[in-house]
């Protein structure tokens, strides 16, 4: 909008991307270059301008995501009752009122999530969810997006001041803990959403595992975006103009570096990084590594 009664050369950015391309002017049959996500436009007086600029995000990447997660109702949005979630088990320690619902009013990720409630620290509800098969030669990753929030689970009950009782919010750290096999680990909590990763593989015992999710802490956290993904996927193409084999490599993992080897060997932070597809022309043993930080 060009609040001025004269004509203006304005510059309009799109902040976070890079795009490059062409850029719509909606209702006016013309379009404008962007460069590095910006463009210039003259705008009459008092006039209006709609423009349109598609970004084109990981779509691929996401579409992998999605298509090959391991979790049975990742969203939890198979709502078999009202209330209640779908593919997993419970397990109920004691009778004292810790509970599991399915949650309406927000979500990370689709229009539910899964609420967890502990009154008693230490006897939550142990969710089960449905087992997935797994290869031993693989590294997977389990993860998860969850947060916490001031409740009446968490609160604690203020020493009577003047015959008036007040409630306190309890800013002691929720822990919960996510396993698969034999593999566990206990995090921390936070007040936003908040992805929490757990590498599964190396030392799940068996192909097949288990994950199970439960809130440790005295209070109540919501969780979503369950997910059980290999760290690398691997796609092969025949290339018939050299009958060659095009290969192309996928981190599901977000800032890592792939790596790898033709040679048999195990990939390490020097070995060949891949950036684009590759082609193989010969019998070959191909080992591939995911890297963060030099970490493998």
């Amino acid at each position: 909008v060009n609040t001025s009664s004269h004509p203006r050369e304005m510059n309009i950015e799109v902040p976070g991307n890079d795009y490059n391309g062409e850029v719509a002017v909606l209702f006016e049959d013309r379009k404008i270059h962007a460069v590095d996500g910006g463009f210039e436009d003259l705008i009459d007086g008092y006039g209006t301008r709609f423009y349109r600029m598609v970004l084109k995000a990981d779509v691929h990447k996401s579409n992998l995501k999605s298509n090959l997660n391991m979790i049975s109702d990742p969203g939890f949005e198979n709502v078999s009752m009202p209330g209640v979630p779908d593919a997993c088990y419970a397990k109920i320690k004691s009778p004292n009122g810790a509970g599991y619902f399915i949650e309406s009013r927000f979500s990370f990720h689709g229009e539910h999530c899964l609420r967890l409630n502990t009154p008693v620290e230490g006897e939550g509800v142990k969710l089960s969810f449905y087992g997935a098969e797994i290869d031993q030669n693989r590294s997977y990753t389990l993860s998860l997006h969850a947060k916490t929030h001031p409740s009446s689970n968490n609160t604690l009950l203020k020493k009577p001041l003047f015959g008036k009782r007040s409630w306190l919010y309890n800013a002691e750290t929720l822990e919960f803990s996510l396993s698969a096999g034999s593999d566990r680990k206990i995090f921390n909590l936070s007040d936003e959403w908040t992805l929490y990763q757990l590498p599964v593989g190396s030392s799940s015992a068996g192909n097949k595992v288990v994950p199970q999710l439960e809130l440790i802490s005295k209070g109540t956290a919501w969780f979503d975006n369950l997910s059980l993904l290999p760290d690398l996927v691997l796609f092969t193409e025949a290339d018939t103009r050299d009958k060659s084999l095009i290969v192309q490599l996928y981190a599901l993992l977000d800032d890592v570096e792939i790596r790898y080897t033709l040679d048999g060997s195990e990939p390490d932070i020097n070995s060949l990084q891949f950036t684009d597809g590759f082609n193989i022309r010969k019998p070959t043993l191909l080992k591939v590594g995911a890297f963060r930080d030099g970490i493998k």
